[in-house]
């Protein structure tokens, strides 16, 4: 499957799930997830200034320490890259396997 059918999949279960708020499908090559999502977060502070951003990041919650060596730590990562913007705040979602 290509990824503009799971990214079409996709919106057609947010049309059914989350349709009263935005869906905004970032494209991202080589699975790059970081650098594409501060570059459009910063678009969006540079686009409306007085607003304050809230970014909701799932984080898993393993069972074991030793499954924790298998996570790459995307929240961490992401909050270390916007913590230079003022007016973002990101959080975590705990997500327990």
């Amino acid at each position: 499957m290509q990824w503009w059918d799971r990214a079409q999949r996709f919106r057609a279960y947010w049309n059914l799930w989350g349709d009263h708020l935005p869906l905004k499908i970032l494209l991202s090559p080589y699975r790059a997830i970081v650098a594409p999502l501060v570059k459009y977060i910063e678009s969006l502070d540079h686009q409306r200034p007085g607003l304050t951003l809230t970014v909701i990041l799932p984080e898993i919650v393993v069972r074991h320490w030793r499954h924790r060596l298998l996570r790459n730590r995307l929240a961490a990562r992401l909050r270390r890259a916007l913590r230079s913007l003022p007016r973002v705040v990101v959080t975590t979602v705990p997500f327990h396997v």
